[in-house]
């Protein structure tokens, strides 16, 4: 006789309506993902699906402590200023759109393998800026390039993408085994070369005006900041002409104005020569001003605010001023902002506008942008009494000097240790950051500045939800419904299936969603079907990591890459080309590596 149809219990009934209505919420996009995180877990918590004593089991788990710890050795290694030469070698590639985009793709692809994927994006966004300036091109291919690539060079390794830390976790729960650091990396790797490949003639996909030329000098002029750089004597730069300057600074900077003796201030020639006790006018980002004083012994002259500060504690904010700020009408020296709030002025931004006084004297505007240093700890006060609001923490360290090498040897050690089975992957992340703060490479403000805590908040939130949705056998309930449908096709169809709704599930609710609700499901899957659940978790992974139609930065998916939304707004067609490629490609990479029996 026929089993009779499995009873449905109150626990599985109340767990899948809580995953339903959580998913319909971050589908809804109004309610922060950590906030709809925190609400699973009390529902669930209440209705008795994840017992009270273990409400607080996600935090415990390593795969949470391991993202923490990759966000902090990332954002070192990106700060770090080891990329300083291969953007050099970079900017010096052919103006050939094409080629640019496909090396920088592959060198984007080849970091996001090694730190987390939005850092290895935000080291390598100076050599997007520099080609674009050079060649007076769009940025829009190599920003979608960049975005792409860095998605794709994450399924590499284990830390690559919080994604895969998280499948592993769950890989862990069902079988008592993770997925090692480089498990991921056959897959990985043939999707991230297919990738880089397909961007490097797929960008004529962007819209015709994203790939409209621009002239060199807006882009650099429109969206950079005004700063001021005093030359001391017995500096580099002493007797070299401006040409030479800006050969120095790969061009990364636009020489608007010398100023000698205080007063007299002049358009300098690309022959002119620089002279000791000159106060340069420049046009430039905050990190290539960081890299000028690096290399040349210059200084701010705006520096005086955090004089006699603590420079373990010092941070540079940029922020707007609002209409009803103190600021507007007056300058900075006039409002005494490093007398009497203890910051300094580094750089202003003014869209469309000159600034023809000294920054000093500038009569700021409302909507002008200002670069501040001070310490972070006392800045957010700072800025609401100023009538400021913050735009961005730049981990900058300006007038200090960076250990280039060591993050990125210190993320080395730690994939090799663990890779070879000595130390698990948490662990010996945590050893790694422990070394940085020990060694003083990054403050501990730096340390906790680094980590997304939403973005743990609700890892650790959903993963008991998760092991909820497993141990209850709502997971199988759901598996047995669709091993009814599916049964009868092909055991490949079905890893291509749970790719597909992995990819499509991902725009909508977020990677981490993605992974923690369709994993435990895709899992029981395979087990009703009979097959290895390595193939499905792998497909889960893939796609919850592939997310190319949500725009770069948008706050609605943790996973993305920031940058200006306006210039990386992924177009469909591109979006749509890079998702097929992942669904025709990933699918039999999947099944050639981890077969399903």
């Amino acid at each position: 006789m026929a089993p009779g149809p499995r009873r449905v219990t109150g626990q599985q009934t109340a767990i899948l309506v809580i995953c339903a209505v959580a998913m319909g919420l971050f589908a809804w996009g109004r309610w922060r993902f950590d906030v709809v995180g925190l609400l699973a877990l009390a529902a669930a918590v209440l209705s008795g699906a994840v017992p009270a004593e273990g409400a607080f089991a996600g935090f415990a788990d390593p795969a949470v402590a391991a993202i923490a710890a990759v966000l902090v050795l990332s954002a070192a290694i990106r700060d770090s200023g080891l990329f300083s030469a291969p953007l050099r070698v970079l900017s010096a590639l052919p103006r050939v759109t094409g080629l640019e985009v496909g090396v920088v793709g592959a060198v984007a692809a080849a970091l996001s393998a090694l730190m987390n994927n939005h850092d290895a994006y935000a080291a390598l966004l100076p050599a997007a800026r520099t080609s674009v300036r050079r060649s007076r091109r769009s940025p829009a291919p190599l920003v979608a390039a960049l975005g792409a690539a860095s998605l794709l060079g994450g399924l590499i390794t284990i830390v690559g993408t919080p994604p895969n830390l998280l499948v592993s976790s769950l890989r862990r729960q069902a079988t008592g085994t993770g997925f090692g650091v480089f498990d991921f990396a056959p897959v990985g790797a043939v999707l991230a070369v297919a990738g880089v490949l397909f961007l490097a003639f797929g960008w004529r996909l962007l819209p015709r005006e994203q790939r409209r030329e621009r002239d060199a000098e807006s882009v650099l002029t429109g969206e950079s900041y005004t700063s001021e750089v005093a030359i001391p004597t017995g500096s580099p730069l002493v007797g070299q002409t401006v040409s030479a300057l800006l050969t120095r600074a790969d061009r990364d900077i636009a020489v608007a104005a010398i100023i000698r003796e205080d007063y007299r201030r002049f358009t300098p020639r690309a022959g002119a020569e620089i002279a000791a006790g000159d106060v340069l006018v420049l046009n430039c980002e905050p990190e290539a001003l960081q890299r000028l004083i690096e290399q040349a012994g210059s200084f701010i002259v705006g520096g005086r605010g955090t004089a006699g500060l603590d420079p373990e504690r010092i941070g540079v904010v940029e922020a707007v001023v609002s209409p009803g700020s103190e600021l507007v009408g007056a300058s900075p020296g006039e409002i005494g902002l490093d007398e009497r709030y203890r910051v300094s002025l580094l750089a202003i931004g003014r869209r469309g506008g000159h600034l023809a006084a000294r920054l000093r004297r500038t009569k700021l505007r409302a909507g002008d942008v200002l670069v501040l240093q001070g310490e972070l700890d006392t800045m957010g006060p700072t800025l609401g009494a100023l009538g400021c609001l913050t735009l961005a923490e730049r981990r900058l360290r300006l007038g200090r000097r960076r250990r280039v090498a060591l993050p990125a040897l210190f993320m080395a050690c730690a994939l090799g240790l663990a890779g070879y089975g000595l130390l698990p992957i948490s662990v010996a992340l945590l050893c790694a950051v422990t070394l940085l703060m020990v060694l003083r490479i990054a403050t501990m403000t730096e340390v906790y500045g680094s980590v997304a805590w939403p973005v743990v908040v609700l890892f650790g939130a959903l993963l008991p939800v998760s092991a909820a949705l497993r141990r209850s056998g709502a997971a199988d309930l759901l598996a047995g419904q669709i091993a009814g449908l599916v049964g009868g096709l092909p055991a490949p169809w079905t890893v291509g299936a749970t790719l597909v709704l992995a990819l499509a599930a991902t725009p909508v609710i977020n990677g981490a969603a993605t992974v923690l609700l369709l994993g435990p499901v895709a899992a029981s899957v395979a087990a009703r079907l009979g097959l290895s659940i390595d193939p499905y978790l792998m497909a889960v992974a893939v796609g919850a990591s592939c997310d190319f139609f949500t725009p770069v930065g948008s706050r609605g998916n943790i996973l993305s890459l920031g940058t200006d939304r306006n210039a990386a707004r992924g177009p469909w067609r591109l979006a749509l080309g890079l998702t097929l490629l992942v669904a025709l490609v990933g699918t039999p990479a999947i099944l050639s590596f981890w077969p399903v029996r």
